[in-house]
């Protein structure tokens, strides 16, 4: 059976209820970030684009090194001849193993 009641809506509980959810998963996301500032000489693996294989890795296998970092988010990478400007989103920071 139905009643006809009007439903109050607590705007203030509904708003704060949301902002603590976003809050809460913005932590869980930001856990696994590596803060990181490119500088020149810097090596970096480039993600590849498209729809991958399961067996294919998400980076291209050798390393590119920075050559020029922008202010806008932006690095200009090198590897021989080849040079490309990339958003940093594009790009995670590649760390070489010494086996001193």
């Amino acid at each position: 059976m139905l009643f006809d009641v009007p439903f109050l809506a607590d705007w203030k509980k509904i708003g704060d209820y949301k902002q603590r959810q976003t809050d809460r998963n913005n932590e869980r996301e930001n856990k696994t970030r590596v803060d990181w500032d490119y500088k020149i000489g810097d090596k970096v693996l480039v993600l590849k684009e498209g729809i991958l294989r399961k067996s294919e890795t998400k980076y291209e296998k050798d390393p590119w090194t920075v050559s020029q970092v922008h202010t806008n988010g932006t690095i200009r990478i090198q590897r021989g001849t080849k040079s490309e400007r990339l958003n940093i989103r594009r790009v995670t920071p590649f760390f070489e193993e010494n086996n001193d």
